[in-house]
């Protein structure tokens, strides 16, 4: 047994050594790491905050107007002692009287914006008032200084530039396309004889292109209708044309011409309709509209101006029905009367800073529509002889005298004439 377990151990030996006297292995690469995932990829970089929207640009102003001053004298009692426009039947004339005033002082407001909109127009807004809405009723001349704002413009414009000419949308209180012509004065209204104005609330189109040579001016308004139904169940907010429930229709085509240099001729034609549903003579006037008797009324008007070396010479004419309290004309109501007028003006301008102004206005209203509409206390007839001189003593002061000779004939022949002057003064801002 031990014999066995010798053995046993020599071989052990003899293996040890056989392996020790072997050749070391040449070197074996180590087999290759077993794939490990993709390094993740870079992270996008990170992007600034988008900045906030810019606030849409604020819109630019301008303001402008004028300070006035105006002294009137008279040799006669004028239904207005600051307006050429009437002078007293004899059983209100008490005499002539001396005025100064600064009523006509205006200020307004245009505005400019600059944000993008969905129709791509031009957007602008005007914003006017003065100061000649009246006193309270009763006021004594201690109130003379404290005259009531009167808004005169309050509109908002779009406009669009075509190939032709600007297009335009006007929303607002503005001048109606009717007879829009006005005379040149410095201290006088334009509410002179024969010149019909008004300013009201509407809708109105205008475009302006031009067509080789030729300037065209069209537009087309929807007014609020204005009448001078007083008396009860009427107010300031409900007349004849109101009680129709219809709007009030005007529209005008112009063109001008600039043959040569230092030479204008101006032109127009314009149209006015309406409809005014009002009680016959001795009829219930709370009576339905549908049960009134109901007029349409069609006028029409012309103006023109032409300008040449120091001369301009400018007037319109019309004829029409119940245009006189509409426009500011010579009757307070005018529902059924049938009317003509016109003015025509001179303006000689010998210097750049000196323009002599001379003018004459026609109105006329039909008797017999009078006498069928009861309005026996209106005015026939009324003229207007007008002239002066302004001066322009720096490009925003100007001084200026005139006068107007106006004679106011009345329905029963009463006839009365009286001379209005005034001075003035006007410094622009």
């Amino acid at each position: 047994m031990f014999g066995r377990y010798v053995i046993s151990v020599v071989i052990i030996c003899m293996s040890a050594l056989r392996a020790a006297a072997q050749p070391p292995p040449a070197d074996v690469p180590p087999p290759p790491a077993a794939p490990t995932d993709a390094p993740p990829a870079a992270a996008p970089p990170v992007q600034p905050a988008a900045p906030p929207a810019a606030p849409p640009a604020a819109p630019t102003i301008e303001i402008y107007g004028y300070a006035a001053l105006n002294a009137f004298a008279s040799t006669r009692t004028f239904s207005a002692r600051d307006s050429q426009a009437q002078v007293a039947a004899s059983a209100g004339q008490v005499g002539g009287a001396f005025l100064m005033s600064s009523r006509n002082t205006r200020l307004g407001a245009r505005f400019a914006f600059h944000d993008d909109n969905i129709v791509g127009a031009t957007l602008s807004a005007t914003l006017e008032i003065d100061f000649r809405a009246g006193y309270a009723s009763g006021a004594a001349a201690t109130a003379w200084p404290n005259a009531i704002p009167r808004l005169r413009l309050a509109n908002g414009v779009a406009t669009w530039a075509t190939a032709a000419g600007p297009l335009k949308v006007t929303a607002g209180q503005d001048y109606s396309p009717f007879a829009p012509l006005d005379p040149t004065t410095l201290g006088f209204t334009v509410q002179n004889t024969g010149n019909l104005w008004r300013r009201a609330a509407q809708l109105k189109l205008s475009y302006a292109p031009v067509l080789g040579p030729i300037e065209f001016a069209m537009a087309a308004a929807v007014l609020s209708p204005s009448d001078g139904a007083s008396a009860a169940p009427y107010s300031v907010d409900f007349g004849f044309g109101s009680r129709a429930r219809r709007p009030a229709l005007e529209g005008r085509f112009g063109a001008t011409l600039k043959p040569t240099s230092g030479v204008v001729v101006s032109a127009g034609v314009s149209g006015a309709a309406g409809r005014r549903s009002a009680p016959s003579p001795g009829e219930e006037s709370q009576r339905e509209a549908s049960r009134l008797d109901s007029s349409d009324n069609l006028s029409i008007a012309l103006d023109f101006d032409i300008r040449i070396p120091y001369v301009q010479v400018k007037g319109e004419a019309y004829s029409g029905t119940a245009l006189e309290d509409e426009f500011n004309g010579i009757l307070a109501n005018a529902t059924g009367v049938h009317s003509t007028g016109y003015w025509v003006q001179a303006l000689i301008k010998p210097a750049d800073v000196v323009c002599v102004t001379a003018g004459l206005g026609v109105a006329r209203a039909r008797s017999s529509d009078l006498t069928s509409n009861n309005l026996t206390t209106s005015r026939t007839r009324n003229r207007e002889l007008t002239g002066g001189i302004i001066v322009a003593l720096s490009k925003r002061w100007k001084a200026a005298f005139e006068a107007s000779d106006t004679r106011s004939t009345y329905y029963d022949g009463d006839s009365q004439r009286g001379l209005l002057m005034v001075v003035s003064n006007h410094l622009a801002f």
